[in-house]
């Protein structure tokens, strides 16, 4: 065993892609990053191992993919109850709008709201699908938009409080903008302006140190931005996966490690 402490890191596909083979469709996940011939796993060096060998530790990669924030908090306290041993952890957030709910495709525990479900639901598992429809609907109400803000902000403080008292090393980013900003069915089927100004207030009042957030507050408009949002690096076509797969490819993940990398010389160095 080790004795090299660990970088804990916890996320979403853009963490860690899904590597199992379907043997009732005949071919990988297609959350799986492919190769050309669609028939074997073409996988980066996930940027969770890159920051951990530059910093000399073990790598421990709890990355899952469709993980909404409630998976990625929930791995992130698995965890650290489980090791003694954690220097770092690093948490790259997923979606807002992800919620957690059992299945029985048993694919993934989380489904997106703003993507209907995922359509794989609506024939293998049309519950799920018909939950995704119904909460996509309720997202023009205030009531349901500050309850994912706040669960948002919620993942966030706790985490920062409990590794501060562990003594625990702790950077997180966000790693896609926030739906309503993507456009189309993602802006147009909420309440865009409650959405906007229950964010602001509760940047306002969340209490933690912003230093250990990568581009804190996130939002373009209020001065910050998500790891892949307009105009960065991670935006462009040559470092993800294709042109409709936006998942990191092995220089996007290189990209996501230099931001970490970056964050954790300017707060602990």
């Amino acid at each position: 065993m080790s004795s090299q402490k660990k970088l804990l890191a916890c996320g979403c596909s853009y963490t860690k892609h899904l590597t199992t083979y379907d043997t009732q469709r005949k071919q990988f996940d297609t959350r799986t990053i492919l190769t050309k011939d669609n028939n074997t796993p073409n996988l980066p060096t996930y940027w969770p191992e890159l920051v951990a060998d530059d910093l000399g530790l073990d790598c421990l990669n709890t990355g899952e993919a469709g993980a909404g924030n409630d998976r990625i908090f929930n791995n992130a306290i698995k965890r650290i109850t489980e090791y003694d041993d954690i220097e770092i952890l690093c948490v790259l957030w997923s979606q807002m709008f992800r919620m957690n709910l059992w299945n029985y495709t048993e694919e993934m525990e989380t489904i997106n709201v703003f993507s209907h479900g995922l359509s794989v639901f609506s024939k293998e598992d049309p519950v799920i699908y018909e939950t995704a429809e119904l909460y996509l609907e309720k997202l023009k109400y205030p009531f349901w938009i500050n309850k994912y803000i706040y669960n948002y902000f919620t993942n966030i403080s706790v985490l920062m409080a409990l590794c501060n008292k562990l003594g625990i090393k702790i950077i997180m980013a966000q790693a896609m903008m926030f739906e309503p900003n993507a456009g189309g069915i993602w802006t147009e089927s909420m309440n865009e302006e409650y959405f906007y100004s229950r964010y602001v207030e509760m940047v306002t009042d969340i209490n933690f140190d912003p230093k250990h957030f990568i581009g804190w507050p996130i939002m373009q408009q209020l001065g910050g931005t998500a790891l892949q949002d307009y105009g960065t690096e991670l935006h462009k076509q040559e470092n993800v996966t294709g042109e409709k797969d936006w998942h990191p490819n092995e220089k996007g993940h290189r990209i996501i490690a230099n931001e970490y990398l970056k964050k954790y010389k300017e707060i602990y160095s």
